[in-house]
């Protein structure tokens, strides 16, 4: 009783400060009525159900907006996991759950190198605190050290920032995310769960121009409408203040991806619990204008995410992150559960699209 109260009390404050405007806003110019702004946020929240706290951020405030076409992750897993149950049927897969391949990135990676596409390298697995090494086997976690001055150590489950250790061994230092540390601490680390060791990736040095400390990965969203494989929208990850990582919690930026034109979009989209503006025409640190530049690879890596998504045939929605190398575009990781919410504040086409496939889907 007392957790309902204080979930009912959260909610009430969250639909007090957006109804008032207190809450980060991302467009100029005229805005609704509070009392409009409250029955948008109610619509959204009993259609949905969940809060809306990309109102703002998908401009919704503004007065000329009528139709409210966000589709909350409550209502894209649920017509998600329905769809997917139709193809698993109709290939005739029992009840087996698919979704442990793409979850799973050392599986996934596995499979993806395994059909010839190009992913980031594993060069070992740590499993419960163990190490195994290709054509070796079993070895102790300390060979780790001999791999390289810089490692990414990935848990193969944790999302985003989470699960990722940036190893750095140089002049017989240890540094784990830039802080100096002790074997044994690396070795209490990787006990428990699974971790996948691979080399650290550079970007091509168009991406690196506008950000250098992290591998600032593209991410494309792909979809099985029934009948193909088709492309619903994509966006360009870039990291700031000298962050080692592209994350969203970590109050990077994405910006939207002009595939026929292969290049930025005008603006980048920043998290709305993250403290500066919520629109960026430029990146803040490198202050390159985002407005048509260029990303190279852009073709190949949207027909390469197409091509794969048919390796893992009882998925209608995938998100692939894919890193822009010198040398081309290469698979960093696929998501069974692409986060919809950035994509459709950076194209407002992304909640009709989506829409339209799960309403395909329902006809098979």
């Amino acid at each position: 009783m007392i957790d309902k109260l204080k979930k009912l009390l959260s909610l009430l404050k969250k639909f007090h400060r957006y109804s008032s405007g207190r809450t980060k806003h991302y467009y100029e110019g005229e805005r609704k009525k509070w009392t409009r702004v409250f029955c948008d946020l109610a619509t959204l929240y009993f259609r949905e159900g969940e809060f809306c706290t990309l109102y703002y951020a998908l401009g919704y405030e503004k007065k000329e907006v009528k139709s409210l076409d966000f589709v909350g992750k409550n209502r894209i897993n649920d017509r998600k996991k329905r769809a997917e149950g139709k193809l698993t049927k109709s290939a005739i897969c029992g009840d087996i759950a698919y979704d442990i391949v793409t979850k799973d990135k050392f599986y996934a990676g596995s499979i993806l190198r395994g059909n010839g596409y190009p992913t980031l390298a594993d060069l070992g697995v740590v499993v419960r605190g163990e190490l195994l090494l290709p054509q070796q086997g079993v070895c102790d976690i300390v060979e780790i050290l001999s791999m390289g001055d810089e490692l990414v150590v990935k848990n193969t489950i944790l999302e985003a920032s989470e699960g990722v250790l940036f190893l750095n061994n140089r002049n017989s230092r240890l540094y784990i995310n830039g802080l100096e540390t002790e074997f044994e601490d690396l070795r209490m680390r990787l006990s428990n769960g699974i971790w996948i060791i691979q080399k650290k990736y550079t970007a091509h040095k168009k991406i690196k121009a506008i950000n250098a400390s992290a591998l600032n990965v593209l991410r494309i969203v792909t979809a099985y409408n029934g009948r193909d494989y088709v492309l619903i929208g994509g966006f360009q990850g870039f990291a700031t203040n000298n962050a080692s990582t592209d994350s969203w919690s970590e109050g990077s930026i994405y910006v939207g991806i002009d595939f026929r034109k292969q290049c930025l979009k005008k603006y980048g989209l920043r998290s709305p619990w993250h403290e500066g503006p919520g629109l960026y025409e430029k990146h803040p640190d490198s202050k390159i204008i985002f407005e048509g530049y260029p990303i190279p690879f852009i073709r190949e890596a949207r027909d390469m995410c197409l091509s794969a998504h048919r390796l893992f045939y009882t998925n209608v929605l995938l998100g692939w992150d894919v890193a822009i190398t010198q040398d081309g575009p290469v698979i960093v990781e696929v998501n069974e559960k692409p986060g919809m919410n950035v994509l459709q504040c950076l194209d407002i086409n992304t909640s009709r699209k989506l829409l339209s496939l799960f309403n395909d889907l329902e006809r098979l």
